[in-house]
């Protein structure tokens, strides 16, 4: 087995503005997932939102396409999802303002958090917090999730962190109960424009080690918006499921898409599902028109 050791320099420049250097090192202990890689932040590539007037809200742009509506009226279940298209700036959102719980998608903010503070804290993320962050992100282990909500703050911090954002339908879930953050697909594409888009409240290094994780969840778990997607594309995703009752799961995938003339995230939320099977399909055959719908 691995583990990550990042080590986080921060030097103040004269404008007040910060940068930071991070050091990714492999060592021979300790509980990060065998055989995954080095995340070179280095090579990512910084993305800039182009300016654009309020968001177009409702079923349209990508979402309104008559074979995703023909798609979506078709299916069981609760379906909420929304996208921003990069290239354009233009958002696009499916049954906007319905509430869902997060499931395990509400690790992605936790993560999130957690950078944030320590970029205002000044201090490294130790070798054990990278260990964590990365069973929680790339396994979606909840024994490393419960420890690190608990060090971000729990409901508290994490709410601190999503009103910085504007996560205004977002709210954590209370004690260790952080699945069931409730939150809207709008919520958790804004929460994603934060680890892609330079105009950021993270740095820019915070914000690929974050995706660098997400592009390295483990192959069972890399289904849901990834469905569909060209070969060689680049897909940064985080997955959730949750069983409400029985026969009702929460499932919902979110993440970054990019390449073949698209650049885009996106977020679907489903609940009320028969099966966790059954949402994943759902997700998938939305994420596959999502693609076919989405070339400029």
């Amino acid at each position: 087995m691995t583990t990550v050791v990042v080590i986080v320099r921060i030097a103040r420049q004269g404008d007040g503005a910060a940068t930071r250097t991070v050091t990714v090192v492999r060592g021979v202990s300790g509980t990060a997932p065998e055989g995954s890689r080095p995340l070179d932040v280095s090579a990512r590539p910084t993305v800039t939102s182009t300016p654009t007037t309020a968001p177009v809200v409702g079923a349209t742009g990508i979402l309104s396409a008559a074979a995703v509506r023909r798609y979506l009226a078709g299916r069981k279940g609760n379906v909420t999802a929304a996208i921003y298209d990069i290239a354009t700036g233009s958002t696009s959102v499916w049954r906007p303002g319905v509430v869902q719980y997060a499931a395990s998608i509400v690790k992605v903010e936790i993560l999130a958090t957690l950078l944030d503070q320590f970029e205002d804290q000044g201090h490294p993320l130790s070798s054990r917090e990278a260990s964590l962050a990365a069973r929680m992100i790339e396994q979606s282990d909840n024994t490393a999730t419960d420890a690190l909500w608990t060090e971000a703050g729990g409901e508290g911090g994490v709410a601190g962190f999503g009103r910085s954002l504007g996560l205004a339908a977002t709210i954590p879930g209370t004690g260790l109960r952080w699945g069931y953050t409730k939150t809207t697909a709008a919520d958790q594409v804004t929460l994603l424009k934060a680890l892609v888009l330079q105009e950021s409240v993270l740095q820019t290094a915070a914000r690929n080690y974050a995706l660098g994780l997400m592009q390295h969840v483990d192959k069972d778990d890399a289904w849901g918006i990834s469905a569909g997607v060209g070969r060689g594309i680049e897909v940064a995703l985080k997955n959730g499921w949750l069983s409400v009752d029985d026969d009702a799961w929460q499932v919902n995938s979110i993440g970054w898409v990019n390449g073949q003339d698209r650049n885009y995230v996106v977020a679907i939320l489903t609940d009320s599902d028969p099966t966790e099977g059954y949402g994943i399909q759902t997700i998938q055959g939305l994420s596959s028109l999502i693609w076919a719908n989405s070339s400029h």
